[in-house]
Order: C-alpha cells, then sequence, then structure tokens
C-alpha cells in the first residue's frame, strides 16, 4: 500500500488499511452469502483482491489520513458544535444533521477505527468489489453442484449491487448539511474546527469546499498534497480566517510529516490556475453528480 506521491504508509497505516480492506470483504461476503447460504462462514476472505485495487488502496488511504486529521485535531477547544445541531429549533436542520450523523457513525468500530462501509464508495468500484468477493467465495465454497453456486453467487451479486444504488450516503448527506448551514450563515471557521474535532470528517471536506466552490474530494485531494501549495489555495478560496487558516495548515503538516507548515508564497495566477483545475475537472465533476444524486429532497 501506497500514500500519495507514492511514499509508502507507517505499519500502523498499513494495518488500519488491512483491518479496514478485511471489514470491507467481510461486509461483502456476508451481505452476498445471506442471498444464498446464511450459514456460510464469511471469516476467511479476509481481503480479498481489495488491496490489489489502486482504486479501493485510495479510497482507504484517504479514510485513514481522514481519521488521522481528526485525531490531531481532537484536542481543539472548540467542540461539539455539530452534535448540538440535531437540538435545533429549526427541524430541517436538526433532521439534516441526526440523518448525518447516524450516517457517519457507520464509518468508526466500537473501538474507535475507521471503517469504510461498502456503500460508501463509488458505483463502479463497489461493484468490482462485489463480483470479486463472489469469486472468492465460489472457490471456497465446497459445493458439488458447481453449476448452481455459480447461479446463486451471480444472481446474489446483481442483487446486492442494485440494493446499494438505493443507500443514500455520507457524502450526500454532509453535502446536504452544509449547504443547511451555508444558508444560514452557520457555516463559519469554528464549525468546520469542530467538524474535525469531533470526527466528522465528511461535513469539514463538504463545507470547506462549499466555501471554496469545488469538490468535496478536491479537499482531501489538496490535504495530502505535501508542498501545502493547493492547501494553501484552498483555504484562501474558503475565505478562512488567518488564523484558522494557520491551525489547519499546522495540522495538515503533522498530518503530512512536513518540518514546516509555513505556508508557501503563491503567486494570484498561480492560484487561479489552481482553482480552475479543480472546477472543471471531468472526473470530479462525474463525482459531484453522483454526490448530488445521493443528496435527499429538501
Amino acid at each position: 500500500m501506497r500514500r500519495a506521491h507514492d511514499d509508502r504508509l507507517s505499519d500502523e497505516q498499513v494495518s488500519s488499511g488491512r483491518a479496514i480492506a478485511s471489514a470491507l470483504a467481510t461486509e461483502i461476503a456476508v451481505l452476498l452469502m445471506a442471498k444464498v447460504d446464511p450459514a456460510f462462514e464469511a471469516d476467511g476472505i479476509l481481503h480479498g483482491g481489495i488491496l490489489e485495487h489502486s482504486g479501493a488502496v485510495a479510497q482507504i488511504v484517504a479514510r485513514i489520513e481522514e481519521h488521522r486529521l481528526c485525531r490531531l485535531a481532537a484536542g481543539a477547544d472548540i467542540r461539539n458544535q455539530v452534535e448540538a445541531l440535531v437540538t435545533s429549533a429549526d427541524a430541517g436542520l436538526a433532521a439534516s444533521a441526526e440523518a448525518f450523523l447516524v450516517a457517519n457513525a457507520r464509518r468508526t468500530d466500537a473501538m474507535g477505527m475507521p471503517v469504510l462501509p461498502v456503500a460508501e464508495l463509488p458505483p463502479e468500484l463497489r461493484g468490482w468489489l462485489v463480483w470479486d468477493i463472489a469469486a472468492r467465495l465460489r472457490n471456497a465454497y465446497d459445493a458439488v453442484d458447481r453449476g448452481g453456486i455459480d447461479f446463486e453467487l451471480s444472481r446474489a451479486a446483481h442483487l446486492v449491487i442494485a440494493e446499494m444504488q438505493d443507500i443514500r450516503t455520507v457524502a450526500g448527506f454532509a453535502v446536504l448539511l452544509a449547504a443547511r448551514l451555508d444558508g444560514q450563515g452557520l457555516l463559519t471557521d469554528d464549525m468546520l474546527l469542530s467538524a474535525l474535532a469531533e470526527d466528522v470528517g465528511p461535513l469539514f471536506a463538504a463545507g470547506l469546499a462549499r466555501r471554496a466552490d469545488v469538490r468535496p474530494d478536491t479537499v482531501w485531494t489538496a490535504i495530502l498534497d505535501r508542498t501545502l501549495v493547493e492547501f494553501t489555495c484552498l483555504a484562501d478560496a474558503a475565505g478562512l480566517s488567518p488564523s484558522v487558516a494557520a491551525r489547519l495548515s499546522s495540522l495538515v503538516a503533522t498530518l503530512n510529516g512536513m518540518v514546516t507548515a509555513q505556508p508557501p508564497e503563491i503567486s494570484p495566477d498561480v492560484r487561479a490556475d489552481v482553482l480552475r483545475a479543480w472546477r472543471t475537472d471531468p472526473a470530479l465533476t462525474a463525482a459531484l453528480d453522483r454526490i448530488a444524486r445521493a443528496i435527499p429532497p429538501a
């Protein structure tokens, strides 16, 4: 497993990545076998071929680094602003906050470690993983009628993929909540800091992205840029105060193992070029469309 820019992960990060991949494989195996043979033990699947797929590894690494960043911010003195939203007098805001927090809770296990629910993955990656695990289950399943198990697993795979298309993702809930907060003037610097401190990274990304007018996954791309150039451009586009921008830059530098958190000097032309690239990338536009479809009606 490798991080952005081909940097190797630490032993702790690799261990977390394997645990996430194993949990993903087990989740998929359980979903499949529930439709074929509920008594089948799926524990031997391990992480399947997940760690051999670059797209899956990128998703896992992003989840690990998000969790690490939230842990670094956990000592912040601004806490529980997001959690307090569920008691808002505004019913719509309270409902959006509760839906988001419930969805976000699925991304952490009982020990407080990060997990990555399969339903949160991009559809094309999700489909690949379901078929990969189905193939591994076929090889592990002791069946006399091999043709019969092939049919049942194929049918189960199609059903699991179809059922996941209707699941609203935490990213979608985060985008909706960020929009509601922005509409009420509550998407403040303090709210963004609190989102990190409360370990609700998707809201931090969605909020910062909304303020900067970029995609939420662009936020994590900028955070994992070890030059601090992209994050500096992002902070500027989001209109963060100098003190909050410096605080976040320090967290990002620590996350990336950088010696200094001093933001680089960036010309206006370079800033404009970076933002233009973020806002015109066809892949990012397609990803934005996927998230927009996941947002429930207001």
